[in-house]
């Protein structure tokens, strides 16, 4: 990253920062971007796209779900509920509230929503790999599987990663 700094953003690298990067290409659109900027990442927990969890050293955890909302996110749901829900397969429900309009009347609506899930619909998980095919792919002649992983980096030399 360091001999090719023209293609990334590392604007918000900390001014004397361990890597000795420069900082430069504040904000250009198009650049790939270290999102931990050098600070160590010890757990991710990736449920499926869009929905997964990150634990850096000194920060708050990272929570995304999307289709739920943000404030159910951060209030109702843990890094723990990740790392269960791919451990149990079970499915974590949340309730949320909407506000709703129809024919002109507005409402709010209290609805429960699964907020998290272990089971990936849109890719096929390869036995005995890591690797993924999307469903419709001609060598997926099985019906839909249930695919997701865990990440865990203990320290710098060591990753472990478990999948179902």
């Amino acid at each position: 990253m360091k001999h090719d700094v023209a293609r990334f953003d590392t604007s918000d690298y900390e001014v004397d920062n361990a890597y000795e990067m420069l900082l430069a290409n504040k904000k250009v659109p198009g650049l790939m971007k270290n999102e931990n900027n050098g600070v160590i990442m010890t757990e991710f927990v990736g449920l499926k796209a869009k929905m997964y969890a990150v634990r850096v050293v000194g920060r708050k955890d990272t929570k995304k779900a999307k289709g739920v909302k943000s404030n159910v996110v951060s209030k109702a749901i843990t890094f723990e509920n990740y790392t269960r829900c791919l451990k149990d397969h079970t499915e974590v429900t949340r309730r949320q509230s909407c506000i709703r309009s129809k024919l002109h009347e507005v409402y709010t609506v209290s609805e429960p929503k699964i907020a998290l899930s272990p089971y990936d619909d849109k890719r096929y998980g390869i036995a005995s790999s890591n690797d993924t095919l999307p469903w419709g792919q001609y060598s997926t002649d099985v019906g839909r599987g249930r695919t997701c992983f865990l990440l865990t980096l203990t320290n710098s030399s060591h990753i472990s990663v478990l999948a179902w």
